[in-house]
Protein backbone atom coordinates (compact mmCIF):
# COMPACT_ATOMS: atom_id res chain seq x y z
CA UNK A 1 0.00 0.00 0.00
CA UNK A 2 1.20 3.53 -0.76
CA UNK A 3 -0.06 7.02 0.13
CA UNK A 4 1.08 10.37 -1.25
CA UNK A 5 0.31 13.70 0.37
CA UNK A 6 1.56 16.53 2.56
CA UNK A 7 2.28 16.45 6.29
CA UNK A 8 3.79 18.79 8.87
CA UNK A 9 7.49 17.86 9.18
CA UNK A 10 7.08 17.69 12.97
CA UNK A 11 5.06 14.54 12.45
CA UNK A 12 8.26 12.81 11.22
CA UNK A 13 10.71 14.35 13.70
CA UNK A 14 11.28 11.06 15.56
CA UNK A 15 11.66 8.91 12.44
CA UNK A 16 15.18 7.57 11.94
CA UNK A 17 16.74 7.06 8.57
CA UNK A 18 16.61 3.58 7.07
CA UNK A 19 20.38 3.33 7.65
CA UNK A 20 20.09 4.56 11.24
CA UNK A 21 20.46 8.29 10.55
CA UNK A 22 19.29 10.48 13.41
CA UNK A 23 17.65 13.88 12.90
CA UNK A 24 20.23 16.67 12.80
CA UNK A 25 23.29 14.41 12.71
CA UNK A 26 24.05 14.11 9.00
CA UNK A 27 27.62 14.51 7.85
CA UNK A 28 26.60 16.36 4.65
CA UNK A 29 24.47 18.91 6.51
CA UNK A 30 27.43 19.77 8.73
CA UNK A 31 29.72 20.22 5.70
CA UNK A 32 29.98 23.20 3.39
CA UNK A 33 27.07 21.71 1.36
CA UNK A 34 24.59 22.12 4.22
CA UNK A 35 23.98 25.87 4.08
CA UNK A 36 23.42 26.07 0.29
CA UNK A 37 21.02 23.12 0.61
CA UNK A 38 19.03 24.89 3.34
CA UNK A 39 19.03 28.14 1.34
CA UNK A 40 17.63 26.30 -1.69
CA UNK A 41 14.98 24.64 0.48
CA UNK A 42 14.00 28.02 1.92
CA UNK A 43 13.71 29.59 -1.54
CA UNK A 44 12.03 26.72 -3.41
CA UNK A 45 10.55 24.48 -0.74
CA UNK A 46 10.71 20.71 -1.06
CA UNK A 47 9.67 19.51 -4.48
CA UNK A 48 10.61 15.83 -4.35
CA UNK A 49 8.57 13.85 -1.82
CA UNK A 50 10.32 12.36 1.17
CA UNK A 51 10.09 8.57 1.00
CA UNK A 52 8.72 7.17 4.26
CA UNK A 53 8.51 3.51 5.15
CA UNK A 54 6.20 2.04 7.75
CA UNK A 55 7.53 -1.32 8.95
CA UNK A 56 6.36 -3.94 11.44
CA UNK A 57 8.06 -3.72 14.83
CA UNK A 58 6.85 -6.34 17.30
CA UNK A 59 3.15 -5.76 17.92
CA UNK A 60 3.36 -2.25 16.52
CA UNK A 61 5.17 -0.41 13.73
CA UNK A 62 8.04 1.99 13.18
CA UNK A 63 8.36 4.84 10.72
CA UNK A 64 11.65 5.25 8.84
CA UNK A 65 12.88 7.77 6.30
CA UNK A 66 13.96 5.77 3.27
CA UNK A 67 15.05 8.78 1.22
CA UNK A 68 15.06 12.46 2.16
CA UNK A 69 16.76 12.76 5.55
CA UNK A 70 18.48 16.03 4.56
CA UNK A 71 15.23 17.45 3.18
CA UNK A 72 13.40 16.57 6.39
CA UNK A 73 16.14 18.09 8.55
CA UNK A 74 16.03 21.29 6.49
CA UNK A 75 12.24 21.46 6.71
CA UNK A 76 12.37 21.03 10.49
CA UNK A 77 15.13 23.61 10.89
CA UNK A 78 13.37 26.13 8.64
CA UNK A 79 9.99 25.56 10.29
CA UNK A 80 8.15 24.63 7.08
CA UNK A 81 4.42 24.02 7.58
CA UNK A 82 4.00 21.04 5.24
CA UNK A 83 6.23 18.77 3.19
CA UNK A 84 5.46 16.28 0.41
CA UNK A 85 5.74 12.63 1.41
CA UNK A 86 5.27 9.25 -0.20
CA UNK A 87 4.50 6.63 2.43
CA UNK A 88 5.03 2.93 1.72
CA UNK A 89 3.54 0.33 4.05
CA UNK A 90 5.42 -2.96 4.49
CA UNK A 91 4.27 -6.21 6.02
CA UNK A 92 0.81 -5.86 7.48
CA UNK A 93 1.31 -2.30 8.72
CA UNK A 94 -1.59 -1.06 6.61
CA UNK A 95 -3.75 -2.71 9.29
CA UNK A 96 -2.43 -0.36 12.01
CA UNK A 97 -4.24 2.92 12.73
CA UNK A 98 -1.33 5.04 11.46
CA UNK A 99 -2.04 8.75 11.59
CA UNK A 100 0.66 10.30 9.42
CA UNK A 101 -1.88 12.10 7.25
CA UNK A 102 -4.53 12.87 9.87
CA UNK A 103 -4.85 16.29 11.46
CA UNK A 104 -4.15 16.30 15.16
CA UNK A 105 -7.56 17.89 15.67
CA UNK A 106 -9.36 14.94 13.98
Amino acid sequence: KKQVGFVPPERLRDAQGASGEIRGEHRNMASDRGEPFKKDTKEHGIEEPILVGVEPSGDSFKTVIIEGNHRLDSALELGLDKIPVEVHYFGKTEDFPIEIFKNKSD
